[in-house]
């Protein structure tokens, strides 16, 4: 249906990243959701978000530096290693760090 849809992360907005690179009290653009194999083989479903300031970005499972990410992941997922504010992360993390 093309609905736009966000999430946001718990806490209070004061420009500061959390160590695991989520702004507390921000919010966050949904752009993607996929179900894809890991490198074990198993299902793993991932959403990829944006933050709107356009630079920092989520450091944990399958964040852009993880070594979670097969060539051919990447390359269906068009994967970038820019500090962009677009980030891959698991569905069930996005849970986790965001409301």
């Amino acid at each position: 249906m093309q609905y736009g849809m966000s999430a946001g992360s718990p806490g209070l907005d004061e420009g500061v990243y959390n160590d695991n690179g989520i702004v507390p009290g921000h919010a966050y653009s949904l752009i993607a959701g996929r179900a894809v194999k890991d490198k074990g083989g198993e299902e793993v479903r991932l959403v990829q978000l944006r933050n709107p300031w356009k630079e920092g970005e989520w450091n944990g499972r399958f964040s852009d530096s993880s070594d979670d990410w097969t060539p051919q992941l990447k390359k269906d997922l068009g994967w970038s290693n820019a500090n962009d504010g677009i980030f891959w992360m698991t569905f069930e993390d996005m849970l986790k760090a965001l409301d």
